[in-house]
């Protein structure tokens, strides 16, 4: 028997910002390690016309790279066409270290926020319903505002 965990969107986020863990971990990465400069593209697709589109975000991070990610307010799925990766997370539904190897297609939970470790070169898209196209705009609506040093994925796929 399993129990599913119900913790709030906005209760997941709240933890994400007050990660002290991953402040620090960041706070050291800045401290001690040069920029990493990820490849960003942005798509958009138009569906049906009618009820929106899609945008689509996909990043190509290096392998030897750590980074850390935004803090993402809603539920979107991501998929992983290349590489392989290890993430930590502080979302307590999941384990604390995740290997992820391409292909392979998830579902990111709001207030996620992750330390990533790089071991293969690792493509990955991750997909949001919007009626937007301005990038900043569509990043104000869907990542949760957070500072996030230099070195780190946050700030290199920023457009």
């Amino acid at each position: 028997m399993s129990t599913e965990l119900q913790v709030s969107p906005e209760a997941r986020i709240e933890a994400a910002v007050k990660n002290q863990e991953m402040d620090a971990i960041e706070a050291y990465m800045q401290a001690n390690y040069p920029a990493v400069k990820c490849q960003l593209n942005h798509t958009f697709t138009k569906g049906d016309g009618k009820t929106g589109q899609i945008y689509s975000r996909t990043i190509l991070m290096k392998a030897g790279s750590i980074v850390t990610s935004k803090i993402h307010k809603f539920q979107h799925p991501f998929f992983v066409m290349a590489g392989h990766m290890i993430w930590y997370n502080e979302n307590p539904d999941e384990p604390d270290a995740i290997h992820i190897k391409a292909p392979y297609m998830g579902i990111t939970q709001p207030g996620t926020r992750r330390l990533i470790w790089i071991v293969q070169d690792v493509l990955m898209t991750a997909c949001y319903a919007t009626d937007l196209t301005d990038i900043d705009e569509i990043e104000r609506t869907i990542i949760h505002p957070h500072f996030v040093p230099e070195n780190t994925f946050s700030k290199t796929i920023s457009p």
